[in-house]
């Protein structure tokens, strides 16, 4: 068990060695997030968005329902492709190594 603390001070203290990795774990943790927090040079944030108007007829529902889930982007295949292309354009680089 003590070995085991030993090489676990060691780990953190080589993640918190690494800049980037650094940031990266605090953004996991939630300890470096306020609303005037940017990404670190070199790092990359991509957010999506989308407008909701609860009160139109055809609006994404905001309870889970999958039926109304379904039925909502049954109608929209260009969305859920391009929406798909954005996943895939993201995580391309993670699956190929």
């Amino acid at each position: 068990m003590r070995e085991m603390s030993v090489q676990m001070r060691e780990a953190r203290a080589q993640m918190a060695a690494n800049p980037q990795l650094s940031s990266f774990m605090d953004s996991l943790r939630g300890t470096n997030m306020d609303q005037s927090d940017f990404a670190a040079e070199g790092q990359k944030v991509n957010l999506m968005a989308m407008e909701v108007d609860p009160s139109a007829e055809d609006a994404l529902p905001l309870v889970y329902c999958p039926d109304a889930i379904s039925a909502y982007w049954d109608v929209r295949p260009v969305s859920v492709i391009s929406r798909i292309v954005q996943l895939l354009a993201i995580s391309g680089d993670f699956l190929v190594r």
